[in-house]
């Protein structure tokens, strides 16, 4: 692997990582603030998108947030270093960034889109910023 590619990859993975936590800690911190306590967005949202809802219940137990958390993980990483594929892209070529600004607006409103949907059965038990 080249040093540039290695770069690239390390620093992508670092972005993610730091994407992952900043989330993480927010909705954290969100939840107890509101008294909905510190797991409660991803427990609806991972139930929501792992095990479904049947009358707006969600699963109980961790496995809803372990999985949530899991794939939230993953999401970031991939995003992180595609991300910094796409710097180093811009930082090579400077013309190319309004297609990268387009990109990442593109997949903002994707995520928001997916996260509304999901919340259609149970956006009940969620507080407001969640969505």
């Amino acid at each position: 692997m080249k040093p540039a590619s290695a770069r690239i990859m390390v620093d992508g993975l670092i972005a993610g990582l730091i994407g992952y936590a900043v989330i993480a800690v927010l909705y954290g911190v969100l939840g107890l603030l509101t008294g909905t306590g510190v797991f409660q967005t991803a427990r609806v949202l991972g139930s929501a998108l792992f095990y479904g809802t049947r009358g707006g219940q969600v699963a109980p137990g961790p496995g809803p947030v372990f999985a949530l958390n899991g794939i939230h993980l993953l999401m970031l990483l991939a995003l992180g270093m595609v991300a910094a594929w796409l710097v180093a892209k811009v930082e090579r070529y400077p013309s190319f960034w309004y297609l990268v600004f387009f990109l990442f607006l593109t997949a903002f409103i994707l995520n928001y889109v997916v996260v509304l949907v999901l919340l259609t059965e149970v956006g009940h038990l969620v507080p407001w910023w969640s969505s």
